[in-house]
């Protein structure tokens, strides 16, 4: 139980949506990096329930409710054989 509070207590203080616009300088900086390392979700609309664990950098656990099993999607490309791995994330997001 105390995993959850603290999820509540790190979580944002409000749930209320923040408009970006469409020509705003963070997409345009951010969306490259992320398209660079990840391929996209497949099917992401028929999903309502996402979880990632730290074990396993790059993998997403998509459930369709909560009483479905979870189907792992793992969405880092593969480069000369390599995985993207967690060290160059945090190296090219810090760099912004």
């Amino acid at each position: 139980m105390d995993h959850i509070v603290s999820a509540v207590n790190e979580a944002a203080t409000s749930s209320s949506a923040v408009h970006i616009s469409r020509g705003n300088e963070f997409f345009k900086s951010y969306k490259p990096l992320v398209t660079e390392l990840y391929k996209k979700l497949v099917g992401v609309q028929q999903y309502q329930i996402f979880s990632m664990e730290a074990t396993k950098p790059g993998v997403v656990q998509c459930k369709k409710g909560p009483d479905d099993e979870p189907v792992e999607q793992d969405l880092r490309r593969k480069v000369d054989g390599v995985l993207t791995e967690s060290t160059k994330v945090e190296r090219m997001l810090t760099t912004l």
